[in-house]
């Protein structure tokens, strides 16, 4: 993978502003509650606004009050920015069901939270460990309630990082692969002009 190629994913895949939308926590958390957990593959309007109502309600009574909009102007957002799919049947009302980007990141979270992700094997050799951001590290394993997590705290950094498949290379070289730096970089953008990769 190439700066360019780098660019252009970090730029334009669906999948990736999903993992860095403003709202992740909240999106990924009812995504999988409402499809997954309910086995659901679409939802008329009506009952996606109630059943999210519930959802931010119970966020509400855990502490989260930051999440005060009425349901149905996430569920429009989400759908503008392409995380839900939004069309019309037979009756008056829309239809939602998961776009293919929210599929992926969901499988990706998935993937993750078994230790089974394999990211791109593109190293970074600009980069160093110390480029991946421990604090976004953390946040995003405590999100998608990772194992990991509560391992974090005690694990050698370099160590939490080869479990997540974010770095490779030997002990002496170890470098951090193009995914980790757009996942957990707080300005990939930015890290990634000039930068060269290599197939590990």
């Amino acid at each position: 993978m190439n700066f360019d190629k780098a660019l252009a994913l970090y730029r334009n895949d669906k999948t990736l502003q999903i993992l860095r939308a403003e709202h992740f926590p909240l999106l990924i958390s009812f995504f999988h509650l409402a499809f997954k957990q309910q086995e659901r593959i679409a939802y008329p309007q009506p009952d996606l606004v109630s059943l999210l109502g519930d959802f931010l309600f119970s966020l509400e009574r855990q502490g989260i009050p930051e999440y005060n909009k009425p349901p149905i102007d996430y569920l429009q957002k989400w759908a503008q920015q392409g995380y839900l799919r939004r069309y019309y049947e037979s009756t008056d009302e829309p239809i939602y069901e998961l776009s293919p980007a929210s599929e992926n990141a969901l499988k990706w979270l998935e993937d993750l939270n078994k230790q089974q992700f394999v990211g791109t094997h593109s190293r970074n050799h600009s980069a160093s460990i110390d480029d991946l951001d421990m604090g976004v590290i953390r946040e995003f394993l405590q999100t998608i309630k990772s194992d990991l997590f509560a391992q974090s705290t005690s694990m050698p950094f370099e160590d939490l990082c080869r479990q997540m498949r974010i770095v490779a290379g030997t002990n002496e070289y170890v470098k951090p692969i193009n995914a980790g730096l757009l996942f957990f970089n707080k300005q990939p953008h930015e890290f990634f002009r000039g930068a060269t990769t290599e197939g590990r």
